[in-house]
């Protein structure tokens, strides 16, 4: 009886620690319904920079593995890059928005078929 339970456990206790450990959780899931971006807008002043970060949803709220783009809709007012110091959650990507001159510009964020922008002021 003892060595049943013993080669039961040793089954189980590898398999629960794998799905524990598992990072890639939301692979699977719903399909892409939300994209979540903050901040919702921007007012910098030239020369300086904020961070930004974006989250995926699918329709039960639950967020995705994706990596979402951006692009500065007037790259002379307004830069947009990744943020090397950015969330090590692979379900959000980070951003660094850099006021560059006076202006306005639109950072255009996709990802999994969803877009959205955020408005960048720079006075």
């Amino acid at each position: 009886m003892t060595s049943r339970i013993s080669v039961w456990l040793g089954a189980l206790i590898p398999a629960l620690v794998a799905v524990g450990c598992n990072p890639n959780t939301t692979v699977g899931l719903g399909r892409a319904t939300t994209m979540l971006i903050d901040p919702a807008a921007v007012k910098l002043s030239a020369g300086d920079s904020s961070k930004m970060t974006v989250q995926i949803l699918d329709e039960a709220g639950r967020p995705l593995l994706a990596t979402a783009q951006a692009t500065s809709t007037v790259p002379k007012v307004a830069s947009v890059g990744p943020d090397p110091s950015a969330s090590p959650d692979p379900r959000i990507t980070g951003f660094r928005v850099r006021a560059l001159s006076a202006g306005t510009s639109y950072i255009r964020i996709t990802g999994l078929g969803l877009s959205d922008s955020v408005k960048v002021l720079v006075p």
